[in-house]
């Protein structure tokens, strides 16, 4: 360093390194951890890279990355399935928070239409905690939508509004559906379906499904969005 150089706080930080700060609370190999899981998350990372890349850190002495590491050499589809298996996502059919439905779809290891478990939270079971835990804000803003003449005349002309009002009950809640596609990859796209409240614009996504395992028979799709459909039907009814 030159006579005319001062280091500054700012040069270096408490480890040594230039750039942020490493969190104190937080141990730095689960910091990595952390990192390398949104990675792949994000497909920023395949599966097999990332199983190598936790094999060689937990060689190198990080014990948490173990667990995740995996051979080289190993087909594609065995580096996904550690990967789920490790995550606890082989868990999902004994996941009492989800409801299971079946769905006409694609396979490619299959010749023909088959079908496919989809698991979903049910709307009718996300929207109503928030709801109960903000009641009397969100029924005083509902009051001041109404009178102010805010929502749309769907809302006033809807049988359960028209009800409620008969019998002296507090404004139904209006909630919007949201259908739309969400890339996750170059290759491939997800569907994804929400609900939202009108009133404090609090969205919940509630059923997401792969583009790639639409049916494939010559429908164009459609035999497996009548399925979605009719559960989106359903869980907005319940």
């Amino acid at each position: 360093m030159h006579a005319w150089e001062t280091e500054t706080d700012s040069d270096h930080d408490s480890n040594g390194f230039g750039g942020q700060d490493i969190e104190d609370d937080i141990p730095a190999s689960m910091q990595f951890i952390e990192y390398m899981l949104d990675l792949l998350n994000e497909r920023t990372l395949k599966a097999n890279q990332f199983c190598i890349a936790m094999r060689l850190a937990g060689a190198a002495g990080i014990d948490a990355a173990k667990p995740y590491g995996f051979r080289d050499g190993a087909p594609p589809g065995h580096y996904f399935r550690h990967v789920d298996h490790t995550l606890g996502n082989h868990h999902r059919d004994h996941d009492p928070d989800f409801y299971k439905f079946q769905a006409p779809g694609h396979n490619k290891y299959d010749a023909s239409r088959v079908k496919r478990d989809v698991y979903s939270y049910p709307c009718y079971e996300m929207a109503p905690e928030d709801i109960e835990n903000d009641v009397g804000n969100a029924s005083m803003r509902l009051q001041e939508m109404i009178e102010s003449d805010e929502l749309p005349p769907c809302y006033s002309s809807h049988p359960v509004v028209q009800e409620a009002q008969a019998a002296g009950e507090l404004p139904a809640m209006p909630f919007a559906l949201y259908m739309d596609g969400l890339p996750y990859s170059h290759v491939d796209s997800l569907v994804n379906v929400s609900i939202m409240n009108v009133i404090n614009k609090e969205r919940y996504v509630f059923l997401v499904y792969r583009k790639r395992h639409f049916c494939k028979c010559g429908c164009k799709g459609w035999c497996t969005l009548y399925a979605l459909f009719k559960y989106i039907e359903w869980s907005i009814k319940a």
